[in-house]
């Protein structure tokens, strides 16, 4: 699959890009050497390369509410529940092992040694961890998000359950980290 620019500067959408399927299903105008991306037929790489950077930014971009604007929330909802606190110490160091693995993410891309496990890990890891934040974020906020005092926690906390899903499953990436990283057997196909 090759993607290319429509090349009509006066068409309607100048931005528009087409797809090309390589086995020439599809007509469109061929594609310079100069202008591949990576090693001409070397699309798998690249492919591959591409769906590894995508998982690290969904798992590194927080879309949601991240866990050092709990501690803001502890304070305007008085809480002095020593277990509200402790949960919210265990997010911020998980925000911050999520934050050290993604520069590692982001070294492998500098030094071009293209994806690695991290991307997996870091959509997964990230996905559920925005879950935990915002659900910890609810806890926190009690009362007054019934009052409508905290509509941002609210929004964040029902967007947080697409996050497992975007990208792939977790399901699917814990498939993906079982077999691929562990090199766990393949679940058997169904019958």
């Amino acid at each position: 699959m090759t993607l290319v620019t429509n090349g009509d500067e006066n068409a309607e959408n100048p931005g528009r890009w087409l797809a090309r399927n390589d086995l020439g299903m599809a007509t469109c105008p061929a594609l310079p050497d100069d202008d591949v991306v990576g090693a001409v037929n070397a699309g798998w790489g690249v492919a591959m390369a591409a769906f590894g950077n995508e998982r690290v930014s969904i798992g590194s971009s927080s879309v949601t509410m991240v866990a050092d604007s709990l501690i803001g929330l502890l304070k305007a909802h008085g809480s002095d529940d020593r277990g509200l606190t402790r949960e919210v110490g265990a997010l911020l160091v998980e925000a911050y092992t999520l934050a050290a693995m993604n520069l590692r993410q982001a070294a492998r891309a500098v030094f071009d040694a293209g994806p690695g496990i991290e991307g997996n890990i870091a959509k997964l890891f990230g996905a559920e961890h925005a879950q935990r934040v915002a659900e910890l974020a609810m806890r926190i906020a009690g009362p007054a998000i019934l009052l409508g005092k905290e509509p941002a926690v609210v929004h964040d906390y029902l967007f947080s359950r697409c996050l497992t899903i975007a990208g792939g499953t977790s399901e699917i990436v814990r498939n993906l980290v079982a077999e691929r990283i562990l090199g766990l057997p393949r679940e058997p196909a169904p019958k």
